[in-house]
């Protein structure tokens, strides 16, 4: 009886384990879901217009890795560098800050909010890339 007990009460605790692992995971990269009705820059590429997939490449070690994908078709764009970022308010929904861009350029993605947060990710442009970007010129874009 007494193992009985035990046995259950340790598959209980491994399921609720598992389980909450795999909540925690959903979430844990910051999964964020992105729609552009026009092209958009991130470091080293454009993305045409569509709807994308903003998430955390390496939520387990130093979050500073962002990984884009094709929402429909899970298509890898690229991962780009980040560094933290702090803003004043909570983002309410999920945001971009879209830099200002030269007539005819597409702008660039300057941070990521992600909701319930002050803390984002800047995206890291190399030196001399999208340029006209790094005056913060930038406005909030939400999903």
């Amino acid at each position: 009886m007494m193992r009985t007990v035990l046995g259950t009460l340790a598959a209980l605790t491994l399921f609720v384990g598992a389980t909450a692992s795999l909540q925690a995971s959903t979430t844990h990269d910051n999964r964020t879901y992105f729609t552009f009705s026009q092209p958009v820059a991130v470091p080293g590429a454009v993305l045409p217009a569509g709807e994308y997939i903003f998430r955390l490449a390496n939520p387990d070690s130093g979050r500073n890795i962002v990984q884009v994908l094709n929402r429909g078709t899970g298509e890898v764009h690229g991962m780009f560098f980040t560094q933290h970022a702090q803003r004043a308010t909570i983002a309410e929904q999920p945001e971009v800050s879209l830099g200002e861009a030269p007539e005819g350029m597409p702008r660039s993605i300057a941070a990521w909010w992600y909701p319930g947060s002050t803390a984002g990710r800047e995206f890291v442009y190399a030196s001399g890339e999208a340029s006209w970007e790094h005056a913060w010129h930038t406005s909030p874009v939400s999903d």
